[in-house]
C-alpha cells in the first residue's frame, strides 16, 4: 500500500503526458527508464512476434514489469484512442519505494509475463 507521504512523493515526481491515437507510449526495445499510469484512454500492448496482446483502460500500470525486472522493454505501447498518461521515472520511484523482492516479484509477475520473453 502507497502512503499519503508516497503519494505525494510520485505526483512531485510525476509528468503527465498524452498520446494521440496510434501514437507509442513506447516501444519493444527500448530502455525501460519510466512507469506510466494510464488516467484516460485506451492502450494496445503489441509484440513483434506476437501481434495485439492486451488492451489497457484507465487507472493500469504500464511499463512495470521491464523496469522490475531491469530489462529493455519486451512490448510496444501505443494508444488506441487520444490518451493522457503519468509518467514516473523508474530510478526516483524505486529510490523512494522499495523494490519487491525477488522472490515477490516474480511470485507476482513472472507467471504473468513469462511468454513474453520466450
Amino acid at each position: 500500500m502507497v502512503s499519503t507521504l508516497d503519494r505525494q512523493y510520485l505526483v512531485h515526481l510525476s509528468e503527465q503526458v498524452y498520446c494521440k491515437a496510434n501514437q507509442p507510449v513506447f516501444r519493444e526495445g527500448d530502455s525501460a527508464d519510466y512507469l506510466y499510469v494510464l488516467l484516460t484512454g485506451q492502450v494496445v500492448l503489441t509484440q513483434r512476434k506476437r501481434g495485439a496482446l492486451v488492451e489497457y483502460k484507465p487507472n493500469h500500470l504500464l511499463g512495470d514489469y521491464e523496469v522490475m525486472a531491469g530489462l529493455p522493454r519486451v512490448t510496444t505501447a501505443t494508444a488506441s484512442v487520444h490518451s493522457s498518461l503519468v509518467r514516473i521515472p523508474a530510478t526516483q520511484f524505486f529510490h523512494h519505494l522499495a523494490p519487491p523482492t525477488a522472490a515477490e516479484f516474480n511470485e507476482r509477475n513472472l507467471p504473468k509475463y513469462c511468454y513474453l520473453l520466450s
